[in-house]
């Protein structure tokens, strides 16, 4: 049956000649428009190409220059970091640096400064290059086999001894329980309104969290400047030489956060529970060499453990308003997430 020719009102304007503004969440620069920017702001690069790596809170370029040296842009998403959060990252990578741990640096431009700020649809951004990670991610990422999982213990450690005489005037948080679990749990509970089962456990953990800390030893763990996420394939591998990157969730905090990461990525590993062990323990055997770990803070891995996984359940939620929210905060993720966290024991008989 025919509609009437009146079934709906007339619009009051013609939309095809109508342009709306609406705001944006985050711009996707083209890549040649990047390679534009870049031999502008550092005219000493003869680049030759510019290809879009990676896509998300931040944004990664990949710079192939005439004589084939690499490098890579990083584009700041608009309020992930305040400008002097971003100025104590490349602090603590320059300082890394000057004390002998390799990391992909900063490239300062001509007139001195590290990070130029450009204008996008959603607002201001930052970019700023950095030179590559020489080698390769090694496989089954981070940490690869137990011959190579030393090097990365060794490196860890270094980085953390380094940063122990870090100091920065810029400002970036702290990574406490208050930022790790109290903010997680405010970013988690809209997501978890429909799962009460899972919401209650939840603060069980929580519970469970604060009561380790308020033990003296939870207040006695070694503290300061930490990479934040060095186990999700952020350090490439060249022989015995480890190079860290991707700096993004740094800042003071408990160096047992970092241990916590190791752990749990060669626990994860697609291999038999002998091979996983075998690959954390010389991960360990690697950092002991270089910086001394106390009994209590091995105690404290499967705690801090626990509460990187709610950190990250938590904070991978941010990447919705980028990718959609089919898979952060569906049914499918949670359930995933939940599984590991209820496969966890807040103890450890013995960890190594």
């Amino acid at each position: 049956m025919p509609m009437p020719e009146n079934a709906f009102s007339p619009l009051p304007f013609d939309i095809t000649e109508k342009a709306f503004s609406l705001p944006v969440t985050h711009s996707t620069l083209a890549a040649q428009g990047v390679l534009s920017l870049v031999r502008t702001v550092y005219p000493f690069l003869e680049a030759a190409g510019c290809t879009l790596i990676r896509m998300g809170w931040n944004d990664t370029y990949r710079i192939t220059t005439t004589t084939n040296s690499i490098y890579m842009v990083r584009i700041y998403g608009v309020d992930r970091h305040t400008l002097s959060a971003i100025q104590y990252e490349l602090d603590l990578l320059l300082h890394l640096a000057q004390l002998g741990v390799s990391v992909s640096l900063p490239i300062a431009r001509p007139d001195g400064l590290l990070i130029t700020p450009i204008s996008v649809p959603e607002g201001r951004r930052y970019v700023v290059l950095f030179t590559a990670a020489p080698g390769r991610v090694p496989e089954p990422f981070p940490l690869g086999n137990a011959e190579q999982s030393i090097y990365f213990g060794q490196s860890l450690a270094m980085l953390h001894t380094a940063a122990d005489t870090f100091d920065s005037t810029h400002e970036r948080p702290a990574l406490d329980l208050r930022y790790l679990l109290d903010r997680s749990l405010a970013q988690l509970q809209p997501f978890l309104k429909q799962r009460i089962d899972d919401w209650d456990y939840l603060l069980d953990i929580a519970n469970e969290i604060r009561m380790c800390f308020a033990d003296p030893i939870g207040n006695h763990l070694d503290w300061g400047p930490i990479h934040g996420d060095a186990f999700s394939a952020n350090a490439t591998l060249a022989g015995d030489r480890v190079t860290w990157f991707d700096f993004d969730l740094c800042g003071p905090g408990w160096r047992v956060f970092d241990l916590a990461g190791a752990y749990g990525s060669a626990m994860g590993q697609d291999r038999t529970d002998e091979e996983r062990q075998q690959v954390w323990l010389s991960f360990l055997e690697g950092y002991r060499e270089k910086r001394q770990v106390t009994e209590e803070t091995l105690a404290f891995i499967p705690t801090m453990h626990m509460l990187l996984l709610v950190y990250f359940m938590a904070v991978n939620l941010e990447k919705g308003p980028l990718y959609g929210f089919q898979w952060f905060g569906s049914d499918a993720y949670f359930d995933a997430h939940f599984k590991e966290l209820r496969s966890l024991p807040f103890e450890m008989s013995k960890i190594e």
